[in-house]
């Protein structure tokens, strides 16, 4: 099977069962709020601690794409395959909830967060245009 269909379908799978099965709770704005924000800043920690790691061992940094196997020698390929992962099992959570409480869901407001964080942490390493500049 080719790798593509397999990350496509743990990707729809872990869609599907966040909104099946909604886990998490409605905070107050105080606490969204920070929690939001720490989960941004610990996923902008992760590829940095990859980073780290290069410095340490024959590690390579190339820019991830979707159809690359995991590879320990390359670690971005992993925290690119984990923002995905947190993307979409955030907005299957925050849509789960949303149907049947509507509430927005914590976990799926900080799981979305982490995705973006390490999403502009791989632009910071490869040097690219942020994604969040105009």
């Amino acid at each position: 099977m080719n790798i593509k269909r397999i990350k496509i379908s743990i990707l729809i799978s872990f869609f599907i069962l966040g909104i099946v099965f909604p886990v998490g709770e409605s905070k107050s704005i105080f606490e969204s709020s920070l929690g939001i924000i720490i989960s941004f800043i610990a996923g902008i920690a992760y590829p940095y601690i990859a980073q780290g790691d290069l410095l340490l061992g024959n590690y390579q940094i190339e820019r991830p794409r979707w159809s690359d196997k995991l590879n320990i020698k390359n670690p971005l390929i992993f925290a690119h395959m984990l923002e995905y992962f947190l993307f979409f099992g955030g907005v299957g959570l925050l849509i789960g909830e949303l149907i049947q409480s509507q509430s927005a869901n914590f976990l799926g407001l900080c799981f979305i967060s982490a995705g973006f964080g390490i999403k502009s942490r791989i632009y910071w390493i490869l040097d690219e245009k942020h994604p969040f500049s105009g």
